[in-house]
């Protein structure tokens, strides 16, 4: 444990807290000429320069004076703490996805008809090497190329003149994706007059500058430290990187202390890790915490008024991307609770979700679509952010049939699958899921019932529907509640495989064994009844942290276990159940305390990750790009085993059964990195080509050890 003192008042505080990495980025981008070329080296291959990450924190926060894009339009685009080019904040972006060019910032300032004006900005890349980047300034009708860079400051210049102008738009575009992008320091200034005329040039601007005949910046808000925040804690997200993870606050001012546990926060006697005291002048300020390394861990927080702060935060090792589409998860856009779930999906590396297009709510005259802004402005988050929807064709609509739960006519079931496919036509889309959970009275209280044959029309309606308007749409029949095996068995007897391209259920209430039995079951029941396969997606399946039934640690393990066993038994994709916890009571309803996230923390602008939400990003950026291999003998007596990846990529998920720890030995000729569910790696030796490993009932994910010594 170390304790820090922090006075946090203007740019001398960003030092104190920003350590090597934010200073070395100030002090590089202060000298970083925008058009410079690396120095000509007499080497053909001249090692590239390695710039540390600064410790940033994207926050909740209102800039004034510039309009920015909304988020249906880009992943992010708002205030960053730390190691800013001037001040405190800057201004970053995130834009995974871009359909086409974009201006994510704007602002119109006043200029003098026919002057010249000397343009200049700051901007960098949160990655160590010099790196392309998609984007320009435009001023007026100039087009200014934003140049590769790096995690320093770079200086970007131009010269632009007011031709029949009285005022002139400034604006960051982007072209194509880019993430980590941060501007700051945005300067207008008239290029004054040498001889009684305008300068023309920056030699000219420059030897007036030194006569003193400055000239003011029209851009008001230059460097985005005029920000309206809401809330204590102001980081947009609370899973953190651990190269450049920081904690940003705003505090009462006066004196405030702060401590750091690590654990779930269940136990009195988790270690303090981190502690610290800092002196709070009313302004965002930001609290470093990348030395404390991957883990999970409790930030308490008291400042001058004596308000306390309680709030989760995690620590990944690594950048956790949306790139593999096996990583899902449930939400529910129409709850004002999603609204940012993307943000949360894709901090998580959930590269897909899956929710409900509620026919009722967006067919509200027959024939006519007007999309639900919930549906039209949750879907297009998850598109900037890279994430798929899986769409759910739910339920009935009153305006084809009394039942509003299920159609119930030749009408109905005609307008149901033109309802699908607009949904197709509308939105980017992974796949349709026909229904949820037909086999369910609760959710099916129709006249023909829950029975198989009964779903079979709704099935063809959808398929013959989309099929007509994307013949590669994948239509995913089942979706029931528990896997249901008669009635899978009754589906596949009547017919239903003709109209059908994926499978899926819920099954939930198996051990780890029984998942297994169960998804197996089901390949075997498609082969046995209609003599055909089609692949297996588990669009439902979690495991609550409800007192009496688990606790969050085991609600954690099971992330990790339920994804290992049902993608090791050839699972195409698994949505986890679900994002956010619905409720902040721990012991209410399952449904409501199953999310990888918290209820929302007052105080806090993030939703706080629970332990399942820290050990889904490991998961996912652990077992990304590695395709499960054939099943084999698990690794020791009394544990299951499931490996991913070949060769130096081959990453293995074991977990004892036995309800303790299991010694295993691998043959391997080198050492392997365990990594156990608190985030922390050891390395265990080879000894005469085996190494032995200790399995414990939470899970581990083993992996080939990566020696990061130079050379």
């Amino acid at each position: 444990m170390r304790r820090r003192t922090l006075i946090l008042t203007g740019l001398g505080a960003l030092l104190v807290l920003g350590g090597i990495g934010v200073t070395a980025a100030i002090v590089l981008g202060s000298s970083t000429s925008p058009t410079a070329s690396p120095a000509v080296s007499a080497s053909p291959s001249p090692t590239p320069t390695i710039v540390p990450l600064p410790h940033v924190a994207a926050v909740e926060g209102t800039i004034a004076d510039w309009q920015l894009a909304p988020r249906t339009a880009v992943a992010e685009v708002g205030p960053e703490v730390g190691g800013a080019a001037d001040g405190k904040v800057a201004l970053a972006i995130e834009a995974p996805t871009v359909d086409a060019p974009l201006r994510v910032a704007q602002i119109t300032v006043p200029v003098v008809d026919g002057a010249e004006y000397r343009f200049s900005a700051r901007a960098r890349l949160l990655s160590p090497e010099r790196t392309r980047v998609p984007a320009a300034f435009e001023v007026g009708s100039t087009e200014i190329a934003v140049p590769a860079l790096d995690a320093s400051w770079t200086e970007i210049t131009g010269t632009v003149t007011a031709a029949g102008a009285s005022e002139l738009a400034i604006a960051l575009r982007v072209d194509a994706p880019v993430t980590g992008l941060a501007i700051d320091d945005i300067v207008l200034t008239e290029t004054p007059a040498t001889s009684g005329t305008p300068a023309a040039s920056g030699k000219a601007t420059d030897k007036a500058t030194d006569k003193g005949e400055k000239t003011a910046n029209v851009v008001p808000n230059p460097s985005f430290e005029d920000v309206a925040f809401a809330h204590r804690l102001v980081n947009t997200s609370l899973m953190l990187r651990t190269e450049t993870a920081a904690l940003a606050v705003v505090l009462t001012p006066g004196a405030a202390t702060w401590t750091v546990t690590r654990g779930d926060g269940t136990s009195p006697d988790d270690p303090v890790v981190d502690d610290g005291s800092l002196s709070s002048d009313g302004s965002v300020a930001s609290i470093p915490v990348s030395s404390l390394g991957q883990g999970y861990y409790i930030l308490h927080l008291t400042d001058a008024a004596g308000t306390v702060t309680t709030a989760p935060f995690a620590i990944v090792d690594g950048e956790v991307s949306t790139a593999d589409d096996r990583f899902g998860v449930s939400v529910h856009v129409e709850n004002a609770l999603y609204d940012k779930a993307a943000r949360y999906t894709r901090s998580v590396g959930g590269a897909e979700i899956r929710n409900d297009v509620l026919w009722r709510r967006n067919e509200t005259v027959a024939g006519q679509y007007d999309w639900d802004p919930v549906y039209a402005d949750g879907f297009d988050k998850m598109h900037q952010n890279g994430i798929k929807v899986l769409g759910i064709v739910n339920y009935g609509n009153k305006l084809y049939s009394r039942n509003d739960k299920v159609p119930d006519n030749p009408e109905a079931l005609a307008a149901y699958g033109r309802y699908a496919a607009a949904i197709v036509q509308r939105f980017d889309l992974v796949g349709v899921e026909v229904y949820n959970e037909f086999n369910h009275a609760r959710f099916n209280t129709s006249a023909c019932g829950t029975e198989p044959a009964c779903y079979v029309p709704l099935l063809e309606a959808v398929h013959t529907s989309v099929k007509a308007v994307d013949p590669a749409m994948p239509v995913v029949a089942g979706a029931t509640a528990l896997y249901d095996a008669p009635w899978f068995d009754g589906l596949w007897q009547a017919g239903g495989m003709a109209y059908t391209d994926v499978i899926s259920y819920h099954p939930y209430l198996l051990n780890e064994q029984q998942l297994g039995e169960a998804v197996d079951q089901s390949v075997e029941s498609m082969r046995t009844n209609a003599g055909d396969v089609r692949p297996v997606w588990i669009s439902e399946l979690g495991n609550p942290s409800v007192p009496g039934w688990n606790t969050i640690a085991v609600q954690a393990s099971s992330v990790l276990k339920m994804y290992a066993v049902t993608l090791g038994h050839g699972v195409q994709k698994m949505f986890w159940y679900d994002l956010v916890n619905d409720s902040d009571d721990p012991a209410k309803a399952m449904e409501s305390n199953a999310g990888l996230f918290y209820f929302p923390t007052e105080g806090v602008a993030a939703l706080t990750p629970k332990p399942s939400g820290f050990v889904y990003a490991m998961m996912t950026h652990a077992l990304a790009g590695r395709a499960a291999q054939p099943l084999a003998d698990p690794i020791a007596e009394g544990t299951m085993s499931y490996a991913f990846g070949t060769g130096a990529q081959k990453t293995t998920v074991a977990f004892s059964t036995t309800g303790g720890p299991v010694q295993a030995t691998i043959a391997s000729k080198g050492p392997l990195d365990v990594l156990t569910l608190d985030g922390k790696v050891t390395t265990a030796p080879s000894v005469k080509g085996e190494v032995s490993v200790t399995i414990p009932g939470d899970g581990v994910i083993i992996s080939e050890h990566v020696s990061t010594d130079a050379g």
